[in-house]
């Protein structure tokens, strides 16, 4: 697949052709990025004193995060047993932030 993404990514889109557990590998691997494009934006904004580069760069890394939050509500789609796992851990983390909150 040609296009902007193949020029980046050489190889990239067409990863996702592929069927099953692999789409789900690919999915991933474009959160890992899109969170590395976020971070970018972030610390470019955090770099200079202009409001208007402030505003964008903010912007866009939160365009970021939506899209990371798109892919991660398709990889929950893809492959069910993610949802579980992810469950798990927010109940792990949960009851971890109890302990701290009965200590204080």
């Amino acid at each position: 697949m040609g296009g902007r993404g193949g020029e980046v990514w050489p190889g990239y889109w067409g990863s996702f052709l592929g069927e099953g557990r692999h789409r789900l590998w690919c999915a991933k691997g474009y959160m890992e990025k899109t969170d590395a494009w976020e971070k970018l934006y972030l610390q470019l904004a955090e770099s200079t004193a202009n409001g208007l580069a402030i505003e964008v760069l903010t912007d866009v890394a939160d365009e970021e995060r939506i899209h990371a939050g798109e892919c991660l509500r398709l990889l929950k789609e893809l492959a069910p047993d993610e949802e579980r796992l992810y469950t798990e851990g927010e109940k792990e983390v949960e009851e971890e932030i109890a302990k701290k909150t009965s200590k204080t």
